[in-house]
């Protein structure tokens, strides 16, 4: 009984040894650990301290400022008063603009001579035939329009108010000393017309023709007049 004993023991005996050896080296194992497992939980508050430390400080913010003001640039100063334009001084009055004389298509400027006062009461006139009521209508001027209207700002001096004559319808202008007539459509709408032997011609727009003493004119699709110049028939010049 002794020496089974002895046998049992033996092997719990170093068993109890081999864990009590385990236990301590655990134990010199964790120590250090602790040791340094403190300080870091030191360091660790650390940041608190200095994160007060470092804490932004707030500062109330800067009164508005007014935008800056524009300043005029200063004028300049004169020693006396401005000087004034003062217009060309001239030796003698300045030259005045004369108008050249009037140019007539179809006629050269030296045949043109418009009458004088004396001659103006021998134009002649026109006698209104058909279309309106008769009468007698005096040549009032050595060069004037005819249109529907009396119009003098536009030298429209006869006026013949029937629906198919134009405002401004035809001119009218005596050259060669009083002896010669030229009547002219201005644009018309309804044409201006000319009884020349048996028939009927539409004088061209722009375009003067020739007149004589008891030609008939049509202005406008009614209207008839008779022209009695001073001046020679159509008759007795194609006779010639």
């Amino acid at each position: 009984m002794d020496i089974t004993l002895a046998v049992w023991i033996l092997p719990v005996a170093l068993f109890i040894l081999t864990l009590l050896l385990l236990i301590y080296l655990a134990v010199l194992n964790w120590m250090p650990l602790r040791k340094e497992t403190a300080p870091a939980s030191g360091r660790q508050r650390q940041p608190s301290s200095t994160s007060v430390q470092n804490a932004v400080v707030l500062t109330p913010p800067m009164p508005p400022q007014a935008p800056p003001q524009y300043q005029m640039p200063p004028q300049p100063q004169y020693p006396s008063a401005p000087p004034q334009y003062a217009p060309p001084q001239y030796a003698s009055a300045p030259p005045q603009y004369a108008p050249p004389p009037p140019q007539y298509p179809g006629a050269p400027p030296a045949q043109f001579r418009p009458p004088d006062a004396t001659e103006l009461d021998s134009l002649g006139k026109m006698v209104i035939v058909a279309g309106l009521e008769p009468r007698e209508i005096p040549l009032p001027s050595a060069q004037f329009a005819i249109g529907r209207f009396y119009s003098p700002e536009n030298n429209v001096l006869i006026s013949i108010d029937e629906k198919s004559v134009s405002r401004q319808h035809a001119s009218l202008r005596v050259a060669g000393n009083g002896r010669e007539y030229y009547l002219q459509d201005v644009g018309s709408s309804y044409g201006t017309h000319l009884f020349v032997e048996g028939r009927v011609d539409r004088l061209t727009p722009g375009q003067e023709a020739r007149v004589y003493n008891n030609d008939v004119v049509q202005f406008g699709s009614a209207v008839q007049v008779r022209l009695i110049l001073p001046c020679e028939t159509r008759s007795a010049v194609t006779q010639l």
